[in-house]
């Protein structure tokens, strides 16, 4: 089935949007092969979190002026997990790619 044919037959069923959908990314990848998705998982883990905890020695990572800010999490659940490389632009949601910040240098990077 082709894009037009099924856009012809629209339609809002389930099963139609998804053929849309699967004609669509079909084109997508053949034209642009070398395209990478954003990772689908947006919010880190417990367990990613509680390893990024625990790699920056419970201390929040942000760096300003050369020196590191001073807050300090007795629990995880207390800090941020924050993308380095922001999800919206690519960055995946990997400890890797994860640092510990308090709330309000992870507002404030907004």
């Amino acid at each position: 089935m082709s894009f037009t044919s099924a856009l012809s037959n629209a339609g809002y069923a389930k099963n139609r949007i998804n053929k849309r959908h699967q004609i669509l990314m079909s084109f997508i990848f053949r034209k642009y092969p070398s395209i990478s998705l954003k990772d689908r998982q947006r919010s880190f883990t417990e367990a990613q979190k509680i390893a990024i905890w625990d790699r920056a020695e419970m201390q929040c990572e942000w760096i300003e002026n050369n020196e590191r800010c001073k807050e300090r999490f007795g629990d995880f659940r207390e800090a941020d997990a924050d993308h380095i490389i922001k999800w919206n632009e690519g960055g995946p949601t990997s400890i890797e790619n994860g640092r510990l910040l308090c709330r309000k240098h992870n507002r404030s990077r907004r």
